[in-house]
C-alpha cells in the first residue's frame, strides 16, 4: 500500500510542482502560484490536528476544495488577462 501511495503521490506531484515553471518565467509569479496549493495543505493540516476524527477530515476537504477552487478561477483569470 505504501509504494502504491507513493507512486500515486509522486505521479501527481512531480507534474505539480514543475507546471508553475511553464506557466511563467517570473519568480514572483512561481511562487505566488506555488503558495495557494501550500497554504491549502497547512490550513488542512490544522483543522485535522486541531479537530480530529471524521469532522477535521470533513471541515479539511470541504476548506482545501474551496481553496482549490478557487486558486483556478483566479490561475484562469489572470492567464485570460494576460492574453
Amino acid at each position: 500500500m505504501l509504494l502504491l501511495n507513493a507512486t500515486g503521490y509522486a505521479l501527481f506531484n512531480v507534474p505539480h510542482l514543475a507546471m508553475p515553471a511553464e506557466l511563467t518565467v517570473n519568480y514572483h509569479e512561481r511562487t505566488r502560484l506555488i503558495s495557494f496549493p501550500v497554504a491549502g495543505a497547512a490550513a488542512g493540516q490544522l483543522i485535522i490536528w486541531f479537530r480530529g476524527g471524521a469532522a477535521g477530515h470533513a471541515a479539511a476537504t470541504w476548506l482545501l476544495g474551496v481553496i482549490i477552487v478557487l486558486s483556478c478561477v483566479a490561475c484562469l483569470g489572470r492567464l485570460h488577462a494576460a492574453r
